[in-house]
């Protein structure tokens, strides 16, 4: 079992004193949050869904995933990436919390994240980014405050919508994860056990790594 912290805000806006810190607090992972959302604004254009430069990696003053991993691995710490957010794009509303319209949507990012992040995949300078090990989908989706709707009416009767929907995204995620890594692959999380019924109803294909749930 590995040590771990999960710090967004420090580990992308103050990067070098925040893995300083994870570091002399002997932190072997950092679970930090890759937004799709943020990181892409527009829609790819037709063809390029799986491709790393369709997306911004790197906003100025606000984040820079890139320079995040170099930074662990030069600290000797690990990342978890938690993809979260859907764009507006995608159907996720104003602020991320709907599952997307398309899955096949999300899966293309997945592997494009997956590819950048794999330990072989050169920026635009031509030096090789680090790779990134351990992914996760979403954080607590059984919590409106990320996933809604949490229950729709079907057939009559009220289910929880958000677990058969949270089934399709680890699906999405774990297809794009393994399709997008050069190396060995990592799965993403698992649903809520309070929801795990329910997500047979989804056809979920996972492997359980993570898990994150509301209490």
């Amino acid at each position: 079992m590995k040590l771990g912290i999960y710090d967004s805000a420090q580990a992308l806006g103050n990067t070098g004193q925040a893995f300083q810190q994870f570091s002399e607090l002997r932190a072997q992972v950092v679970r930090v949050t890759l937004n799709w959302r943020d990181v892409s604004l527009t829609k790819p254009a037709f063809g390029t869904f799986d491709d790393p430069a369709s997306y911004r990696w790197s906003k100025p003053g606000v984040y820079d995933y890139d320079q995040m991993v170099r930074e662990a691995e030069f600290r000797g710490v690990d990342v978890m990436f938690t993809i979260l957010d859907t764009p507006a794009w995608a159907g996720g509303g104003t602020r991320g919390q709907l599952a997307p319209k398309n899955m096949a949507w999300l899966q293309a990012f997945a592997r494009a994240a997956a590819t950048r992040y794999s330990g072989v995949y050169t920026d635009s300078t031509g030096a090789v980014l680090p790779r990134v090990r351990y992914w996760t989908a979403w954080n607590e989706p059984n919590s409106p405050n990320f996933l809604r709707p949490q229950y729709k009416r079907v057939n009559g009767r009220w289910v929880i919508w958000s677990a058969r929907r949270y089934a399709k995204m680890c699906t999405a995620v774990f297809r794009g994860i393994h399709a997008g890594e050069v190396s060995a692959a990592r799965s993403p999380a698992v649903s809520p056990t309070r929801a795990g019924t329910t997500m047979s109803a989804g056809s979920a294909v996972l492997r359980p790594r993570c898990h994150s749930s509301a209490p």
